[in-house]
């Protein structure tokens, strides 16, 4: 890998939680308000969204982890055992391949949200219990 990719791991590890949770919550929060009353709706059906919310929070918290793994890796192998950088760099790789696969799961995640904005519906009506059981 090159330098720039170096440089993306070692800034971006541990800004991930902290612009997702500063930023990215929040924008998804002003939209999901946002968006219904745009479209002059009272209520929604919020299960899509749910399940995005919580499928981009988990794929979240897990690239985390992957990154906290693979720098415990990192430091132990170059400052503990002294070696170098590229052998750390491959024993990092499982790690990064990991990531890569939540990077994608998140990515599904980040285009169900969109979806679910986009095609926003009104919530499913529902029955009255008492006019049901009559």
């Amino acid at each position: 890998m090159g330098p720039w990719y170096r440089w993306l791991c070692s800034w971006f590890s541990p800004l991930t939680p902290t612009f997702f949770g500063a930023y990215v919550l929040l924008n998804l929060m002003f939209f999901y308000y946002a968006m219904p009353k745009l479209k002059g709706m009272t209520e929604f059906d919020e299960r899509r969204g749910t399940l995005a919310f919580w499928w981009l929070s988990i794929t979240m918290m897990l690239m985390t982890l992957a990154f906290s793994v693979a720098g415990v890796l990192q430091t132990y192998i170059e400052r503990v055992m002294g070696l170098g950088y590229m052998t750390a760099q491959a024993q990092m790789r499982f790690w990064f391949q990991i990531l890569a696969v939540f990077g994608l799961v998140f990515l599904g995640g980040v285009i169900l949200a969109v979806l679910d904005l986009m095609t926003l519906r009104p919530a499913p009506a529902v029955k009255n219990s008492a006019a049901a059981m009559r």
